[in-house]
């Protein structure tokens, strides 16, 4: 089983919002969909890193999909809208299948999983 660590999916996500030019608190708003708050040792409701299963994870991304759209729409100047191509392109399936909470407790890893063992 191949997981992914939190913090780098976490940190690629950024750079692409900036790179977009999303607003700072926009930005934390889509970071805290897909990935709960700061504390990671606590779950948070709804977001996709803490889905039970894949199913909750499909009828979250479709309902934060078309919030996200909305924010970049309303606050960014990207038209067509180029976020939610990019999260279903390219983090939509890592999250998915080697990051949601269904995929970490099978091995039994904890919330915030990272694989640098340097760290």
């Amino acid at each position: 089983m191949h997981l992914l660590g939190l913090e780098h999916v976490r940190a690629n996500i950024e750079r692409k919002l900036v790179e977009m030019s999303f607003p700072a608190h926009q930005r934390k708003l889509i970071l805290t969909d897909i990935f709960g708050g700061y504390n990671v040792a606590e779950e948070s409701a709804n977001c996709l890193y803490d889905c039970k299963d894949e199913n909750e994870f499909d009828a979250n991304v479709a309902l934060l999909k078309k919030k996200w759209d909305e924010i970049e729409y309303k606050f960014t100047k990207n038209k067509p809208a180029k976020f939610t191509s990019y999260f279903t392109k390219y983090k939509q399936l890592q999250i998915r299948n080697k990051m949601a909470k269904y995929v970490r407790d099978r091995p039994g890893v904890s919330r915030g999983f990272g694989q640098n063992p340097i760290e």
